[in-house]
């Protein structure tokens, strides 16, 4: 029903691996580094399990923990130039894994260095405050997790809805396609309003006004000093 449930084993891995780097951290960090050298050369493992465990999607995982590492440590000078950097290569880089038949290796590698550098920049504050975070934008990063579950389901409504209006026979193909997408992220922001939002903020709630146990403590009055003395 869902699309990309295709990808939620990927993430419990992740925090299977996770967990275990928490748990301790030094034999985390070592299962971590092994994975990590397995996704990347995971066109050497064909069949499952192994072609699942060293994916090379995994190696967006990783990058995306390397970002949030250097993110904490260090600061980045031209968070602006890394976004566009990161962009196009991303672009670049799909264009020709699509249409000129760029090998899987190279795409995979291009397409997480692309992404990670697209996320620090944004991340990275800029020191000249010319590049601000529109409002809107903000809206759309907390709506994510909504248009990630609801896109595909969204999108193949719209299809199924023009098609069968013949709304193809009138609109040209790419202006149909950015209508596809805005109708699709309008349905999934939709669902983030009426559906996440209000869960996530009773959950805050819910766990925020959780009462405490609370340790009774009996409080013993002291001794007149008449008996003091007599002891």
């Amino acid at each position: 029903i869902i699309g990309v449930a295709w990808t939620l084993p990927y993430e419990m891995l992740f925090y299977f691996l996770f967990g275990v780097l928490v748990i301790h951290r030094r034999l985390g960090i070592a299962i971590f580094a092994f994975w990590t050298v397995g996704a990347v050369f995971h066109e050497s493992f064909a069949g499952f399990p192994l072609s699942f465990l060293f994916s090379g999607y995994h190696l967006r995982i990783v990058a995306g923990m390397l970002v949030c590492v250097a993110y904490q440590h260090f600061r980045i000078p031209v968070p602006r130039l890394m976004v566009v950097v990161g962009a196009a290569m991303f672009t670049i880089v799909g264009l020709s894994y699509v249409y000129h038949g760029l090998p899987n290796w190279v795409f995979i590698i291009g397409n997480t260095l692309g992404c990670a550098m697209v996320v620090g920049g944004c991340a990275e504050p800029d020191p000249s405050k010319l590049w601000r975070t529109p409002s809107w934008l903000a809206y759309l990063g907390n709506a994510t997790y909504s248009i990630y579950l609801v896109h595909f389901l969204a999108l193949s409504a719209i299809a199924k809805v023009c098609k069968a209006a013949h709304v193809d026979q009138y609109v040209p193909m790419i202006p149909l396609y950015c209508l596809h997408v805005i109708g699709a992220i309008a349905v999934t922001l939709v669902c983030h309003h009426l559906f996440e939002r209000p869960l996530l903020n009773w959950a805050k709630r819910f766990f925020r006004d959780k009462p405490t146990a609370k340790v009774a403590v009996e409080v013993v009055p002291e001794a007149p000093a008449e008996v003091r003395k007599a002891a």
